[in-house]
């Protein structure tokens, strides 16, 4: 996955929008409450890489696997992630890790008093992520995702989406 593809997947993402807080060289994506849940390099960089907020065991297993994430750039090494976008880390995991980021910062829905909530607090319904000529369908329990049943034909650009 390239930093446009990493882009489009971001602000695909419910209530996400861009910024750019510390110049125009480095995007910033925040979910609706404000919050922060990825950022980039410059887009010039040739050595790409975004940084994203995870569950402090999975950031460690996922620095233990792959020695393109490693702790945080500039940010608590604990509770946050950063990933070289050189190809050795799948793009299907890049998802997972955006995807996952957005949900740890994203505003919760609360129940109201005496009332179900539709969904549960860190359901997000997120259907296409698109990266290029890549198509993903986020779906399902890895991802805290409520699956979605969307056929491959009804996805722009894709033939086969990959899950």
């Amino acid at each position: 996955m390239d930093l446009a593809g990493l882009r489009d997947l971001c602000l695909n993402l419910p209530g996400a929008t861009e910024s750019f807080p510390f110049g125009p060289e480095t995007p910033v994506y925040k979910a609706a409450n404000g919050k922060v849940f990825a950022i980039t390099t410059e887009p010039d960089d040739p050595a790409a890489s975004f940084t994203a907020k995870a569950d402090p065991e999975d950031a460690e297993a996922l620095r233990e696997e792959y020695a393109a994430i490693t702790p945080g750039y500039h940010m608590n090494k604990r509770h946050w992630i950063t990933v070289l976008l050189d190809g050795t880390v799948p793009d299907d995991l890049v998802v997972e890790i955006v995807a996952e980021s957005h949900r740890l910062v994203a505003p919760r829905i609360r129940k109201a008093r005496g009332a179900r909530a539709a969904a549960p607090a860190s359901t997000h319904e997120v259907p296409v992520a698109m990266t290029g000529t890549s198509c993903f369908l986020l779906r399902g329990q890895d991802l805290n995702l409520r699956p979605l049943g969307y056929e491959p034909s009804e996805l722009p650009n894709c033939s086969t989406p990959r899950h």
